[in-house]
């Protein structure tokens, strides 16, 4: 039955309302108006779209033609973890200045993680030599180390040589030249 350009005047009742074609003609334009409104807002799975406010996504995004982020900044980004993950300027910043770190056990176990640390060596009781695998550019850098040692004793340290190449940490009980449980090491300067 064709419903455009007709007249209707008999009433259809519906739960209990009487209703004409032409009333169902403007409910069946009011929901073509709605769909219309929904789809238009909807975000599209191709082609160019605006999408604008917070979008809050259940999981992570893929771009896989890449991300042009039009000059805007990516904020909150966590410290990377991974060889791939984005990093913070004021993450980046701190690698340009901390050029060499490590965690050392004794007597020259250097653990996973250390950086720019060719190897370490205790030739004597007490004395430790902290190879760097970048030579530092002149012999005006900074190291600092802390002690590790869980024994009663207490330990003291000094830096007694620092060379482009390395740098010779010694340690004392009170009395004498004595070994520690471990060490942590970091130099800054330029390489």
């Amino acid at each position: 039955m064709a419903i455009t350009g007709q007249t209707f005047t008999k009433a259809f009742v519906v739960a209990g309302q009487k209703f004409y074609a032409a009333d169902f003609l403007v409910l069946i334009a009011e929901m073509q108006a709605l769909n219309d409104e929904v789809v238009s807002e909807a975000i599209a799975n191709a082609g160019n779209q605006s999408v604008g406010g917070v979008k809050t996504f259940s999981s992570v995004p893929v771009f896989s033609a890449g991300a042009n982020m039009g000059s805007a900044k990516v904020t909150a980004v966590l410290d990377p973890t991974a060889n791939q993950d984005a990093a913070t300027k004021a993450y980046v910043d701190i690698q340009e200045r901390i050029k060499c770190w490590g965690k050392i056990t004794h007597p020259t176990t250097l653990s996973t993680g250390s950086q720019n640390i060719s190897g370490v060596t205790n030739p004597v009781t007490g004395k430790y030599v902290v190879s760097w695998d970048t030579n530092f550019a002149s012999e005006d850098y900074s190291v600092v180390f802390s002690t590790r040692h869980v024994a009663a004793a207490t330990r003291f340290g000094r830096i007694t040589a620092q060379t482009l190449t390395s740098v010779t940490i010694e340690f004392r009980s009170a009395s004498s030249a004595a070994n520690v449980d471990g060490f942590n090491v970091i130099a800054f300067g330029a390489q």
